[in-house]
């Protein structure tokens, strides 16, 4: 059936897709080797990739995520720790849908004596809807007890247009967003970077809303020794 927004998307469960851990050394490469751990699952609703259904179906006229819990963390091990979390992905390109969203995520970076790679990641997309988030998000970077190993925190993006005269829509978010970078837990070692938030309305009349009770929190992971200290993480807001 032809081209266009495909049907609405409603969901109100539960979601667990983690990393998995390394718990037990291997010999095979000396003794007292770990392996890395596996990086957490990933949640995608509409298109991927911007244009990747271009005329097909595709991208939900509407997408409702309700008050369920997403655990999409990273392993754990005595290596390197799975990197962060899931990404959960909305893209409603070339659509009008707007997206209500209320999940709680988990997809912090799994802990290793080297961190895992980076906290996971929100992220919202809609042509010429609007985007109503609340929640929480736990995208936290992991401790790494290696020097400049520690892991980023994670990410938060919600994007209304891009750019076009006739797009539309405004983002409303009372999220409360706890991505901060990992501490380094050796004896000398650096701290990792806070996460970033990126809220856009690129739109002619579009807006960026935070309630009050949103709260994002992205503070630098701690160093030791002669390490330093992270940088604190960046939010930015922006309308065009």
């Amino acid at each position: 059936s032809g081209t266009g927004p495909t049907g609405p998307v409603q969901f109100f469960g539960s979601f667990t897709a983690t990393g998995g851990s390394v718990a037990a050394a291997t010999t095979t490469y000396g003794a007292g080797q770990y392996g890395d751990a596996g990086g957490g699952g990933a949640v995608i609703i509409g298109d991927e990739v911007a244009g990747s259904y271009s005329g097909t179906p595709g991208a939900p006229s509407a997408v409702d995520i309700g008050t369920g819990t997403y655990t999409m963390n990273g392993g754990t091990s005595n290596d390197t720790g799975g990197g962060g979390g899931g990404v959960f992905l909305i893209n409603n390109y070339d659509s009008s849908g707007t997206i209500l969203y209320g999940a709680n995520i988990n997809c912090a970076a799994g802990a290793g004596t080297r961190g895992g790679v980076i906290g996971g990641a929100l992220s919202l997309y809609t042509d010429e809807g609007d985007i109503v988030a609340q929640g929480t998000l736990n995208g936290n970077g992991a401790p790494g007890d290696m020097t400049n190993n520690s892991s980023r925190g994670g990410t938060y993006m919600a994007t209304v247009g891009d750019s076009d005269v006739t797009d539309r829509g405004s983002i409303v978010s009372a999220i409360i967003a706890n991505l901060n970078g990992g501490s380094n837990n050796g004896a000398s070692g650096s701290g990792a970077n806070g996460g970033t938030v990126t809220l856009s309305a690129l739109n002619p009349s579009g807006s960026v809303t935070l309630l009050a009770a949103s709260a994002i929190t992205s503070n630098s992971g701690a160093g030791t020794g002669i390490g330093t200290g992270g940088m604190g993480g960046i939010t930015t807001l922006r309308t065009q």
